[in-house]
């Protein structure tokens, strides 16, 4: 009980005056926190006000001390910014094209293809021959590939124009030679997105990809985004990207000079200009050129049309197409 005395001397001078304890007192104080002292009388005991507040105060002091010392005391991580993703590429198409024909080391042999599909030819043959009804089937193409086709170029065959390319918004290009009874894909050329074709006087085939009415800017609708202008001078067996041409997302059009064999005409989301024998040269139609989306020239090469993206119709006033002069307003939009 001597504890319970010196709690009573402690306490003493915070308490009234007359709040004075017999040495028949006894006191009890429970396990900290919180402090209750009881004061035993002879036939009942009571809980001073006065110890009460004191039992109060220090059990919030306790509680607070506990807080704290919880919050001190827990695990606490380092924060770390999220890694930052990378974004896609617009190549997914051509990627499964590769996977699709590609050898052991993702290259596409384009003569090995060709020779196998020969090959599937004659054993179809050989098979139909066998049957009583003697019907053999084979793909005629572009059309049950994926893809609307965007481009048209026909082209001689000996002393007739039985030939012809075309091309597709998600299905690449593809050749006929018996006026599209039966077609071929080019496997060679290197862009699935086909917008453009166009024939040079001089043999020179160029193909504009990427689409302004297919989401050519890579950034969702159906298209995937173009590489720019490839030319080939040996039909399609080889191909070079045209120097300057690279940042080209959408080229819809691309149309043959009937005033000079050896260049084409071209209009893109980055403008619009000549080719000859594979050099670039861009016009400077007007300051507020916004790019350009379709070209229509005259049978006898006297002027051309140029569509701009927004709408607006420029024409020429020279046989060399590059002075252009804003005959139509247009509404603003495609």
């Amino acid at each position: 009980m001597r504890g319970f005395e010196n709690l009573s001397a402690t306490l003493a001078p915070l308490l009234p005056q007359a709040a004075t304890f017999s040495p028949n007192e006894r006191f009890l104080c429970c396990n900290f926190p919180p402090i209750f002292l009881l004061k035993k009388k002879t036939d009942s005991m009571t809980l001073t006000s006065t110890f009460r507040s004191i039992a109060a105060g220090t059990a919030a002091i306790a509680l607070a001390t506990l807080g704290w010392n919880l919050l001190s005391s827990s695990d606490t991580s380092t924060y770390a910014p999220r890694a930052t993703e990378k974004a896609g590429e617009p190549n997914g198409a051509q990627e499964i094209r590769r996977m699709m024909l590609g050898d052991e080391n993702g290259q596409i042999n384009s003569q090995g293809l060709a020779a196998l599909r020969k090959k599937v030819v004659k054993k179809a043959q050989r098979q139909g021959s066998q049957k009583a009804a003697g019907l053999s089937w084979h793909e005629l193409g572009p059309d049950n590939i994926g893809g609307r086709t965007r481009a048209i170029e026909p082209f001689s065959t000996g002393s007739s124009m039985n030939g012809l390319y075309a091309g597709s918004v998600s299905g690449g290009l593809w050749k006929s030679t018996n006026r599209g009874d039966n077609w071929t894909q080019i496997t060679t050329f290197p862009n699935l997105m086909v917008a453009s074709i166009a024939l040079a006087g001089n043999g020179d085939l160029y193909v504009g990809t990427g689409s302004n009415w297919e989401g050519g800017g890579g950034e969702g609708n159906s298209g995937f985004r173009g590489e720019g202008i490839y030319r080939s001078i040996d039909s399609g067996a080889s191909w070079e990207l045209v120097a300057g041409s690279g940042n080209f997302s959408a080229t819809d059009a691309l149309e043959p000079d009937p005033n000079n064999n050896n260049r084409v005409w071209f209009a893109s989301t980055s403008g619009y200009g000549s080719i000859t024998d594979g050099e670039l040269t861009t016009v400077n139609v007007s300051t507020v050129f916004s790019g350009g989306s379709d070209i229509a020239i005259a049978p006898d090469g006297s002027y051309c049309l140029v569509a701009e993206t927004n709408g607006r119709v420029y024409r020429s006033v020279d046989g060399d197409f590059s002075d252009l002069v804003l005959i139509s307003q247009g509404n603003g939009s495609n």
